[in-house]
């Protein structure tokens, strides 16, 4: 009887650590919605992007004007973005002794292709074991854990996720396990026609909606198509 009731004890207390797990699980998934914070990809720039000058041209500090303290910009940024500015405050020591910051220490530093961020890009990861590239048309930030290319149209997607893509990534990449990593000095030096047909962006949209349809048939018959597309442009 003793054992049985220690059984069932053990139960119950295994139950409740489930459960409570579960909570945890669906109050972090959620927090984002519970808070009703604006995660839209046509905000992400404004929460993320606090790019050298941001703050001066935000006070509207002209060029030949002398910087505000930093005691002034500060008491400016935290009134005007108050959930950012808690944030970061706690960080304010070690990112004054940055030597790659903007004009404060809250500001990243200077970069030539923020812009770019903005456009239509190819994003891909820099190690791949088989074609993973993807066309992003609307703003959207990354880590250094992706890579991307600032293009128009999407025939160049087309190329770079075919066989004929990968063969040439094997060919220029250096191996890795079981499959490739994409330095740039290597990735670069692929052979890539300077115009590339307008029907491989169609292409490349026809694949697109295939996979967002799990339609196998129509991705593998695209495919096809795209492979032999690019057959014939390279043996021209």
């Amino acid at each position: 009887m003793q054992c049985d009731i220690d059984f069932c004890l053990m139960t119950i207390s295994l139950q409740k650590r489930y459960d409570i797990i579960v909570w945890l699980i669906v109050i972090v998934a959620f927090i984002p919605i519970l808070t009703l914070r604006d995660l839209t990809p046509d905000n992400e720039l404004r929460y993320v992007n606090i790019a050298e000058e941001c703050t001066r041209k935000e006070m509207n500090i002209a060029e030949d004007q002398s910087l505000p303290a930093e005691s002034t910009a500060w008491a400016w940024f935290t009134e005007k973005y108050p959930a950012i500015a808690e944030w970061l405050a706690p960080f304010a020591d070690k990112a004054r002794e940055r030597s790659d910051k903007g004009d404060y220490w809250w500001e990243l530093r200077a970069c030539a292709y923020y812009d770019k961020f903005a456009e239509p890009k190819i994003m891909y990861q820099a190690f791949q074991v088989k074609p993973c590239f993807i066309y992003q048309q609307t703003p959207m930030f990354c880590n250094n854990s992706l890579f991307f290319l600032s293009v128009k149209d999407s025939a160049l997607l087309a190329l770079l996720n075919s066989s004929v893509g990968w063969c040439l990534i094997s060919e220029y990449c250096p191996r890795i396990q079981n499959g490739y990593q994409l330095i740039w000095d290597n990735f670069s030096q692929i052979p890539v026609p300077r115009i590339l047909p307008k029907d491989l962006g169609e292409l490349a949209s026809k694949m697109e909606q295939a996979v967002a349809e799990d339609d196998n048939q129509k991705e593998t018959e695209t495919q096809q198509e795209i492979d032999e597309r690019l057959e014939e442009l390279y043996k021209a």
